[in-house]
């Protein structure tokens, strides 16, 4: 599986969560993390009581196991507040060969 094909089924899975609303994708393309390759998605929901939730979701396949990593915070002012640190995270990100 293609890493934009990763994408499109993580997409199709968040926007038939019904716990979810107003799903809108405001960006979907490839990237790297940690030298794997893989895609970036941004987009914003809201929750049953309105609130407005913004996500970056990386996601890469390395052989037959998928990996991802999320910031998930309330748009408003959470999420742009700490999103350097998660970046910073994400990019620490190493994978082990099995022992």
């Amino acid at each position: 599986m293609l890493p934009q094909e990763a994408a499109q089924v993580v997409v199709d899975e968040i926007s038939c969560d019904q716990s979810i609303l107003d799903f809108q994708v405001m960006e979907n393309a490839p990237a790297r993390v940690n030298g794997y390759q893989g895609f970036r998605l941004l987009f914003t929901y809201k929750n049953r009581d309105g609130l407005t939730f913004k996500t970056v979701y990386y996601g890469f396949l390395r052989g037959d196991r998928f990996y991802s990593a999320r910031y998930n915070a309330a748009q408003r002012y959470y999420f742009e507040k700490d999103r350097a640190a998660f970046e910073q995270v994400l990019q620490s990100l190493r994978l082990e060969q099995p022992t």
